[in-house]
């Protein structure tokens, strides 16, 4: 789903709800720097996989086929384009596949038996992967992928980690960006964003 719509779904759920209702942390991808193509495809799991296409090469795809209520920042006179892209921003939590067989990790990458696959050549077929220390922070790594994994503009060392916290800005390759959120600071985000003060 995007912002706009679960910014919809969050309105009747204070942070407790909001929190019981999506546990898990999630990736915001920033829509203004890749064209997002969402395409369901059937699984054994019912899952959605997200297709990126590079800018430029396919017409987005974003047909509705029911009435949408709009949220404050979608009726606000003046909104700015910067604006209504982030409202079309792809929200990913950070969930298992049931075919990925590495229990403790959340793998990412081009391959679709990855937990969150990004169908973008700029990714490797297994580029990176989340994992949660004993702690409960979460740690971003590195798989040697070959155009690098950021973190705050920060390129992570081939095979190295680093850890990501409320807001981080995460980037796959030269082309997917995004920003991680806790269930938490989602809520907090999402908050800002029906007010018409988010900004991606």
């Amino acid at each position: 789903m995007d912002v706009d719509e679960l910014a919809r779904a969050a309105t009747k759920l204070d942070e407790v709800g909001f929190r019981k209702r999506y546990p898990d942390p999630a990736l915001v991808f920033l829509a203004s720097f890749a064209k997002i193509d969402k395409q369901k495809i059937e699984t054994a799991h019912g899952r959605t996989r997200i297709q990126l296409e590079e800018a430029g090469a396919t017409t987005e795809t974003r047909e509705r086929t029911e009435e949408r209520p709009t949220t404050k920042a979608s009726t606000t006179d003046g909104v700015s384009p910067a604006y209504e892209v982030l409202g079309k921003s792809l929200v990913v939590f950070l969930q298992k596949a049931g075919r990925n067989p590495f229990a403790n990790m959340i793998t990412v990458g081009r391959a679709s038996n990855n937990d969150v696959p990004l169908a973008f050549q700029t990714v490797t077929k297994f580029h990176a992967y989340f994992m949660r220390s004993s702690e409960g922070a979460w740690l971003l790594y590195d798989q040697h992928s070959t155009n690098g994994t950021f973190v705050d503009e920060k390129r992570l060392v081939a095979g190295g980690s680093s850890p990501v916290i409320e807001g981080s800005r995460i980037s796959f390759g030269p082309d997917i960006h995004a920003k991680f959120f806790t269930p938490e600071g989602l809520f907090g985000f999402l908050s800002l964003y029906r007010a018409g003060v988010a900004s991606g």
